[in-house]
């Protein structure tokens, strides 16, 4: 039964951490940017999880539950971190893009336009005429 417990502990574990690595990939816009941030929030999730089962182990003195609990909290942390990093480049990328005031196209002019709607401010980029 004991032995049960550890395969089962352990089958949820991996369950969160693989999770996340299944989430789909967006393009490079605000949606990707929440997208980095959902998936982040989903791996400390995980870490978390990987803590309480190492404490688990160690309150239990079950070497094998703690090692897997360690584990899984410091990939998830590894990978938290990437996404942060991911997630910060996605930004300067979508600033630097919307920093120009047109840019070329296959042999077409588009211009940067200023849209205002529902009190916010977003830009365009519009053909040029």
């Amino acid at each position: 039964m004991k032995n049960f417990v550890k395969l089962l502990t352990a089958g949820m574990m991996m369950a969160a951490v693989v999770a996340p690595i299944t989430a789909e990939a967006q393009s490079h816009s605000s949606r990707e940017i929440r997208q980095r941030q959902k998936t982040k929030g989903e791996w400390q999730k995980a870490a978390y999880a990987g803590g309480a089962l190492a404490i688990l182990g160690q309150f239990n003195k079950d070497k094998t539950l703690s090692y897997i609990g360690a584990g899984t909290a410091l990939y998830s942390l590894y990978r938290m971190q990437e996404d942060t990093k991911s997630q910060n480049r996605a930004r300067r990328e979508r600033a630097a893009f919307y920093n120009r005031s047109h840019y070329t196209r296959n042999g077409v002019r588009y211009d940067r336009k200023t849209v205002h709607k529902n009190g916010q401010t977003y830009y365009t980029f519009v053909r040029h005429r």
